[in-house]
């Protein structure tokens, strides 16, 4: 499988080609990813607080507790953080051409591929940590 190097968010970056080899149009799933919007995040916030300040206590307005934080986490490259599962490993073999030894060379992918239709379905199964 070819590489391209797409630059998302401006950084250089390797993707598998997963379209051009034909691995994506190989695959089937009835699976699709759903996520929610920050909109509805911040909407389920806003009502928890409206709820909670109906229930005024002598503490104020709101209980302690009450402190909403939003953020985000960003995991730094990270398909090339998950280990692929043991029994994919004789799909995952890369053949590459070595200049200095004018011959074809093999190695194991150790981590996701980047660029497959089927890793972005596994790649959301990953727990958050």
């Amino acid at each position: 499988m070819s590489q391209v190097h797409g630059r998302p968010g401006g950084k250089p970056r390797p993707i598998d080609d997963g379209r051009f080899s034909g691995h994506n149009k190989s695959c089937f799933s009835e699976e699709t990813i759903y996520t929610s919007s920050p909109d509805f995040v911040a909407a389920a916030c806003k009502e928890c607080i409206r709820l909670l300040t109906l229930q005024e206590s002598a503490d104020g307005p709101l209980p302690p507790w009450a402190e909403p934080r939003f953020g985000t986490e960003d995991m730094k490259a990270a398909y090339r953080q998950l280990p692929n599962c043991e029994a994919d490993k004789p799909a995952l073999l890369v053949a590459y051409w070595d200049q200095d030894a004018a011959d074809v060379r093999y190695a194991l992918l150790l981590a996701h591929p980047l660029g497959l239709s089927v890793a972005v379905l596994n790649f959301n199964r990953v727990p958050a940590s």
